[in-house]
């Protein structure tokens, strides 16, 4: 963990020309095409991991309900609604940042542009496109 990402850069111009009133530093790294594309490249050579994990996390679903079958339950009522409070906000705070991309392309280039084009995955809304997928 490191404070200093925290740090706050007011306007910054996104590649695709939005200006974003503030921008955090750990967001600023996907205004760099060459780390940007290093993650991509990454994806696309790892992408078999997702099958390999999700066959894991199916497999404790179904062994984890068997073994907790005759064990008293947890309590996770607190856990749970701090777990949904933190995806509500990521979910919030990534709409914040995606929309006014959206409504800019929307209006400057039309509906195709706006779903087929993928100069999106660079700047401050690639991050939080890419931060979006990794969390699916």
């Amino acid at each position: 963990f490191n404070p200093n990402q925290f740090h706050i850069t007011s306007w910054v111009r996104d590649p695709v020309g939005i200006y974003h009133p503030f921008v955090f530093d750990f967001e600023k790294k996907f205004l760099d095409k060459t780390y940007a594309d290093n993650i991509y490249t990454w994806w696309h050579k790892w992408w078999w991991l997702s099958i390999v994990y999700s066959i894991i996390y199916v497999g404790f679903i179904y062994y984890g309900r068997s073994l907790m079958e005759k064990r008293e339950r947890y309590e996770l009522r607190l856990p749970l609604i701090l777990w949904n409070l933190s995806l509500a906000l990521f979910s919030i705070f990534g709409m914040i940042r995606c929309v006014p991309e959206m409504i800019y392309a929307l209006y400057k280039e039309g509906l195709q542009y706006t779903i087929c084009n993928n100069s999106n995955i660079y700047g401050i809304t690639g991050f939080w496109i890419t931060i979006f997928c990794i969390s699916k």
